[in-house]
């Protein structure tokens, strides 16, 4: 069960307060200048690598592998990504660059279908997933105050919460349809690396472009299946096939305003 989660969480949330005692301690050197909080607001594309050929079948035939060859079923998924948001404090280092802390949260749903029709002569197979993400993270970084831009370079950790349904139906003609609907809240931890650069508009609104990629760890467990809408003949594997989803990584590109206080 999700509950069952909490310490993951709690462990992903201890390393992520382990960055600011270090940060912390680097402060001491900065020279004088002020600190500022800014508030960014972002959306953007994430393409997801993670997933290749692990949900998808290829929609077709089976006598068309046969005539045309086997297609390639290996994918990039690209989805859109937002609202994000991230709350950064800054305090300076030297004259030319600040050092930075972060919290942000970051909201991403997908949706994947397919099928597979004539896989034995007799056999349709459906198969649907959506996905709803909250990414909540904390993180550290360096930026430096270049004119016109400011670049920087980041890290964050944290936890990701999901709400999974997936749906897997078997149409086996004479022995009837399998049917099978499930819901489930899980999770797990995952990084992210990231490189950007903001630039003033006017007083202390500005906006900015970042290049991230994020990274979910290996050791998430499938998505739990708590509730089940279904109706059997003999695939009672079909509540849980398909429910681990902590093998999404890739490259996600965000453009956004910001405004400091």
């Amino acid at each position: 069960m999700f509950y069952g989660r909490i310490g993951d969480i709690f462990c992903a949330l201890m390393m992520s307060f382990l960055l600011f005692p270090c940060a912390s301690a680097a402060t001491k050197s900065a020279t004088s200048g002020e600190e500022r909080f800014d508030l960014r607001v972002s959306g953007g594309i994430f393409w997801d690598y993670g997933w290749g050929d692990k949900f998808f079948f290829k929609t077709g035939r089976l006598d068309d592998l046969f005539s045309s060859g086997m297609p390639d079923w290996n994918r990039t998924l690209r989805h859109a990504t937002g609202p994000n948001l991230e709350l950064r404090w800054r305090t300076p280092l030297s004259d030319n660059d600040d050092l930075f802390l972060s919290a942000k949260y970051q909201h991403l749903e997908f949706s994947l279908r397919d099928s597979l029709v004539g896989i034995i002569s007799f056999l349709t197979y459906y198969k649907g997933l959506d996905a709803k993400l909250d990414f909540v993270s904390l993180g550290t970084g360096i930026q430096l105050e270049w004119k016109p831009v400011a670049p920087y370079l980041g890290a964050d950790i944290g936890y990701c919460i999901v709400n999974l349904t997936t749906r897997q139906i078997f149409d086996m003609n004479d022995e009837g349809v399998s049917n099978v609907l499930v819901d489930g809240i899980g999770g797990g931890p995952f990084f992210r690396w990231s490189l950007g650069a903001s630039a003033p508009i006017y007083a202390k609104f500005g906006v900015f472009a970042e290049a991230n990629y994020l990274l979910c760890t290996n050791n998430w467990d499938s998505i739990p299946a708590e509730d089940v809408q279904a109706s059997f003949n003999n695939y009672d594997f079909l509540t849980t096939e398909d429910r681990q989803i902590g093998r999404i990584h890739g490259l996600q590109i965000l453009f956004g305003a910001q405004v400091g206080f």
